[in-house]
């Protein structure tokens, strides 16, 4: 009799244990691109994150208060704010957080145990990251945990739920959603290209002829097999960045953002640095977070991170570069760093990706662009590649979604896409680049309209003037393909295409190939930010902090290198009258065009 009536308390708790359904709009719990394995066992630990409910109309006028002090027309601009001095704005009550902890206790997760279990609450009191059991993790969420595997990098497994997860109501009503337990990790395939075609000329020819006798050309800066790649004096020759850079004391600097055990190859840098006559990246480099897999980098895996820790050293010299290594595919993981943190990088540089748009709740958007908001409000510059899939993103159905590519949409980032050269007879010849040669949208360059955010004060009236001349010359796609009062994207382009690609070095340093990703792109902007920074802080000025209203300012205007010659970005598929493209002034295939670095810093410092 006993046993039995366990057995009924035990069905009646939970059955009838009042609980709520966590991010309802997500249906999809699976991807095409990851493989279903095993259920967990004992040994199998989840990391997740507890994001904490904040109040919507604090949070609209904190978002004003943010807008106001990275205005440059603002009596605020540039008086960011502390961490304490946030905390006392937005944070949740600790009666909250307690709830929370208590919850979590309660079922086994104590920073007190020896059994792996840990809990630890950021200094804003947004989030609570959590470290428990697998098999606890499946009975405070109701769901099943499952291990996924990567179906193109097989070292690479995560563990997600199966199913909808839920919490008991009372946790709910503080807990926005919990992170890094349903959505998948894009796992991006940069275009690579193979055998560039001979310039015709030796190594040793081309090294004494450009880095010599300083011949016009930067395509043979380094040497043969990079010949017509895009190189580090390819950039300096179109955007006309400082050659001559001293750090100002305390600059923190560049910080590059790697996911996806994405780290970089030492082998191929120092061979990269030999070739291309370029300060040795790895003097400056930190590594935040994690550790070095020299197994990831033998299969190619640390190619992108290389590209962005050799290019971002080559414009930036003596300033300070950061990497911020994380394993764990989180987002979140490295907000809860960055607005944790003090004396961290002022400019970040990011190209995280979802594997499936579907997965991306309300919730999710939402409170991740509330921590991008928070990171303005500390004075940081964020920077987002568009996407490596042009109109369509990485999850759209050619011929039928524009699937824009979040955070790349969030207002409160800068987001780069990528350009080609744009060839004249006379662009890459033995006595230099022409003078006259500009830059074409790259097809597969991400750019379009949010679902999710509106279009933001700080680019009304671009976007309004672009939507009415795009349609008087007929260059708009479909409308029912994108939403007109969202947030538009991209805010600028660099180099990132297949005409152009960037040069590096594979193989441990054996080999180059040329690599296409608007990652390349937001590292080349991000980099010439990180040396405006740099020279107002040695004029004792503020940092640049959220670029967008200074970007979108009238003043700026003269600073741009516009795009206007109808080329898209449809990404080679469907036809030409797919896609948006770029015609005078702002629009939604190259932002405003490239950057003139030397007149915007001219402007700023």
């Amino acid at each position: 009799l006993f046993f039995y009536l366990n057995i009924y308390l035990f069905l009646h708790f939970i059955l009838c244990e009042d609980r709520v359904i966590m991010e309802k709009s997500v249906e999809t719990f699976n991807s095409n691109h990851w493989v279903q394995e095993k259920g967990v066992f004992s040994e199998d630990f989840i990391t997740c994150t507890f994001v904490m409910k904040l109040d919507e109309e604090i949070m609209k006028k904190f978002e004003n208060y943010v807008y106001d002090i990275n205005s440059p027309d603002s009596t605020l601009s540039g008086k960011f704010l502390t961490n304490n001095e946030i905390a006392n704005t937005i944070s949740p009550s600790q009666d909250h957080i307690n709830l929370v902890i208590n919850f979590l206790n309660n079922n086994g997760i104590n920073n007190e145990n020896n059994d792996g279990s840990k809990i630890n609450v950021n200094h804003l009191k947004t989030m609570i990251q959590v470290r428990m059991s697998g098999l606890i993790a499946e009975k405070i969420f109701h769901t099943q945990f499952v291990r996924f595997r990567s179906i193109y990098e097989r070292d690479m497994s995560i563990y997600r739920a199966a199913k909808p997860y839920s919490l008991p109501r009372e946790i709910a009503e503080v807990v926005a959603y919990v992170d890094d337990i349903i959505r998948f990790p894009h796992i991006p395939k940069p275009l690579t290209t193979y055998g560039q075609e001979d310039s015709g000329y030796t190594d040793l020819q081309l090294s004494t002829e450009y880095h010599a006798y300083n011949t016009k050309n930067p395509f043979l800066s380094c040497g043969n097999k990079c010949y017509g790649y895009t190189t580090p004096d390819i950039l300096q020759t179109l955007y006309k960045y400082p050659k001559d850079i001293t750090s100002s004391d305390g600059y923190t600097g560049t910080c590059i953002v790697s996911f996806h055990e994405r780290y970089y190859n030492s082998k191929d840098i120092d061979q990269f640095v030999d070739m291309c006559h370029i300060p040795d990246p790895e003097d400056g480099v930190v590594n935040t977070i994690a550790g070095k897999k020299d197994n990831t980098c033998v299969q190619g895996s640390c190619v992108v991170t290389s590209l962005q820790i050799e290019y971002s050293k080559a414009i930036t010299k003596s300033i300070p570069l950061t990497l911020f290594y994380d394993d764990n595919y989180s987002l979140s993981h490295w907000l809860y760093w960055l607005l944790n943190s003090e004396n961290v990088p002022l400019v970040h540089v990011l190209s995280h990706i979802n594997d499936d748009s579907s997965q991306l709740s309300w919730e999710y958007k939402t409170y991740i662009n509330y921590h991008f908001i928070i990171a303005a409000a500390r004075g940081f510059t964020l920077i987002y590649g568009s996407g490596d899939a042009g109109v369509w993103g990485e999850n759209g159905i050619v011929g039928r979604d524009y699937v824009p590519n979040f955070p790349a949409t969030s207002p409160w980032v800068t987001s780069v896409g990528g350009s080609n050269i744009h060839y004249t007879d006379t662009t890459n010849t033995r006595d230099g680049i022409h003078k006259d040669t500009t830059e074409s949208v790259w097809e597969c360059s991400g750019g379009g309209f949010s679902e999710h955010f509106h279009t933001p004060k700080y680019q009304k009236n671009h976007v309004v003037n672009y939507l009415h001349n795009a349609a008087a010359i007929n260059k708009l796609p479909i409308g029912k393909m994108y939403n007109t009062s969202g947030r538009a994207f991209p805010d600028a382009v660099a180099i990132a295409g297949e005409t152009n690609p960037y040069c590096v070095v594979i193989k441990n340093g054996k080999d180059q190939i040329g690599i296409s990703t608007t990652t390349a792109s937001a590292t080349t902007i991000a980099s010439i930010f990180s040396i405006i920074n740099n020279n107002r802080l040695n004029n004792n000025k503020a940092p640049l902090g959220f670029l967008n209203p200074m970007l979108y300012h009238s003043d700026t205007k003269q600073c741009y290198n516009d795009i206007s010659d109808s080329t898209g970005n449809h990404c080679h598929l469907g036809t030409e009258s797919n896609g948006f493209h770029s015609i005078p002034g702002w629009d939604a295939a190259s932002g405003f065009g490239s950057i003139n670095a030397d007149c915007m810093m001219r402007l700023l410092q």
